[in-house]
């Protein structure tokens, strides 16, 4: 394997870290002589997109409730009686703050929506399918890669393979064409 200078030290701490995990369930025990010279075990889980995203919202919650807060909505007086709108003039005055936060919120939400279609658009899926392989699949996944919207409106998961079932089956047609070798 040749090793590229241009590798930044951080990739090289990644590498070394990563030589070090140690898998839950491993059948064979480190050597002493391993546990020595090595960083300390990493235990590996897989992922859980709900978690994920639950864990995503717990951190970024601040983010997530931002309202512009322009309007506290309508206050009454004693006895319900008089009403009056309470302004937040802080938040009026601060409308750079109101634009990140809201920038913030706008990108937390669209990189949520891409996890998510990443969760059930998965190559894994597809080619148990389609039986599309690299680089086939690749060009499919970029190519017909569906909106959140589309896979929330698919009331059932045969909705959803049966798309993935005709495109893909369009797609292998036209990649055969397109990918047939000339005869010699």
């Amino acid at each position: 394997m040749a090793i590229s200078r241009a590798v930044p030290p951080a990739i090289w701490h990644l590498v070394a870290l990563c030589a070090a995990v140690r898998i839950v369930g491993a059948q064979q025990p480190l050597a002493d002589s391993a546990r020595r010279d090595s960083l300390p075990a990493v235990f590996v889980r897989s992922h859980n997109y709900l978690l994920d995203s639950l864990e995503n919202r717990r951190e970024y919650k601040k983010v997530f409730d931002y309202d512009k807060g322009y309007v506290d909505g309508l206050k009454s007086g004693r006895g319900g009686r008089s009403l009056g709108v309470g302004i937040d003039f802080d938040m009026l005055l601060d409308g750079r703050k109101n634009r990140q936060m809201l920038a913030l919120q706008k990108r937390l939400e669209y990189e949520e929506d891409e996890k998510y279609i990443d969760h059930r658009w998965n190559r894994s899926l597809i080619h148990r399918i389609t039986g599309l392989d690299t680089p086939a699949i690749d060009t499919f996944m970029r190519a017909y890669r569906p909106s959140k919207e589309f896979i929330q409106s698919c009331e059932t998961e045969y909705q959803f393979d049966h798309y993935i079932q005709e495109w893909g089956r369009y797609f292998a047609d036209d990649w055969a064409k397109s990918h047939a070798t000339a005869p010699k």
